[in-house]
């Protein structure tokens, strides 16, 4: 196996990251909407928010998360080429419009 660097946004070479993206993207959406809203009295709440939606939707997956954890290794301290790897936040550009 060969590594390679993918560009951001390019479904051919992102396809299998960008579609789960998209999918928890959209349960976020969904799960606001039928919430009634998008506001919380802080951040905290909303990482609640998050963590529950993001745990029921892995839930599925945990026999075979589990099955690969004793496999995985500490990620290092900088990413792929020089990169830093950075926490994604509520904040984040990424999460932009998500209660829309």
């Amino acid at each position: 196996m060969t590594a390679s660097r993918n560009n951001r946004g390019i479904a051919h070479e992102n396809g299998a990251i960008e579609s789960a993206h998209g999918y928890i993207r959209s349960a976020l959406r969904d799960a606001l909407r039928r919430r009634g809203s998008a506001a919380f009295d802080d951040l905290a709440g909303y990482r609640r928010f998050v963590d529950e939606l993001v745990g029921r939707k892995n839930c599925r997956n945990a026999a075979r998360i589990d099955a690969e954890r004793p496999h995985l290794r500490k990620l290092p301290a900088r990413g792929v080429a020089g990169r830093l790897l950075t926490p994604l936040t509520a904040c984040d550009p990424l999460l932009a419009g998500v209660a829309a």
